[in-house]
């Protein structure tokens, strides 16, 4: 290889490291913002706990923008399927391939 193919090489390296440097700047605040935030959403359940129906990750991102933190959907983490019961939860959320964050999700029953 000549001298022009490794001063082009190294651009290169050099554009990608900044570039994975950019997208995990532009994610941090959206970071900041969500860790440790919760959200509490009341759902139809029995006297035992259990949900009529589950909680899932559409339901997860609509309370938290409702709430006034935007989240999509396909930023919810539910790594054992949708929440079927009452109660605290810890979820990962998944803003970028390397920025990753958990929030507290409260499942109430509805009065």
């Amino acid at each position: 290889m000549g001298i022009r193919s490794w001063i082009g090489l190294a651009v290169i390296l050099i554009v990608c490291a900044l570039l994975l440097v950019a997208n995990g700047a532009v994610y941090s605040p959206r970071k900041a913002k969500l860790e440790g935030a919760s959200v509490t959403i009341a759902a139809n359940a029995s006297t035992e706990g259990k949900l009529f129906g589950s909680i899932g990750p559409r339901d997860i991102a609509e309370a938290f923008t409702k709430a006034g933190t935007a989240l999509e959907k396909n930023e919810v983490v539910l790594g054992e399927g949708p929440l079927r019961r009452t109660g605290e939860f810890d979820i990962e959320v998944r803003l970028h391939a390397d920025v990753q964050t958990t929030v507290k999700v409260v499942v109430e029953a509805e009065a």
